[in-house]
């Protein structure tokens, strides 16, 4: 009996230890999204879909836009829509904001994570873990961690932001991935 059970505890000793190994090194840096409660000297509040609350601090390294513009923290109000990357090094610090006023979505960017390529589709997964697949144009730019790549570099799980042409049939024409940094490259 208690070698069995001393077994059990190895094996699942084994289990827990490799699955801490198998992190994805681009787990680094984490997203929120939601609406901002309030703002309070250099902190944020915010609500993640109404079920939880999380409050950050902002610091003069923190990266702000409203509306897809570059801003400043005073800039954001209460009510608005935001998402926020924060890093796993300190995960109550906001790395970034993203904060919507005017526009009725995130523009023309979706934000997830990559499952696979099939062809000219690329499957991702949104934070929520819904799967979504996005038509690539015929000429796609693709970058990883800021710099030229291509299609066979993505691997499962990697950050994604893809910007979405809607002019015409709502094609994805900028694939963005993250495997070594934190955060997107500005877009200015």
């Amino acid at each position: 009996m208690i070698y069995l059970m001393s077994t059990f505890a190895t094996v699942s000793l084994a289990i827990f230890v490799s699955a801490a190994i198998q992190l994805p090194k681009n787990a680094r840096a984490t997203l929120h999204a939601g609406q901002v409660i309030s703002i309070d000297g250099n902190r944020i509040a915010m609500t993640i879909k109404g079920e939880k609350d999380l409050s950050l601090t902002v610091n003069g390294n923190t990266k702000i836009s409203l509306d897809d513009k570059v801003c400043k923290f005073e800039d954001l109000k209460a009510g608005m829509r935001i998402r926020v990357t924060t890093n796993n090094k300190d995960a109550n610090v906001a790395v970034r904001i993203d904060a919507i006023d005017k526009y009725q979505e995130f523009e023309k960017t979706r934000d997830g994570k990559f499952v696979k390529m099939m062809g000219n589709k690329l499957e991702m997964a949104d934070f929520d873990g819904q799967i979504f697949v996005r038509t690539l144009a015929a000429d796609v730019k693709i970058t990883c961690d800021g710099r030229e790549s291509k299609a066979e570099s993505l691997k499962k799980g990697m950050r994604l932001r893809v910007t979405i042409e809607r002019a015409k049939t709502a094609l994805t024409t900028r694939i963005e991935a993250l495997d070594q940094k934190d955060d997107f490259e500005d877009k200015d």
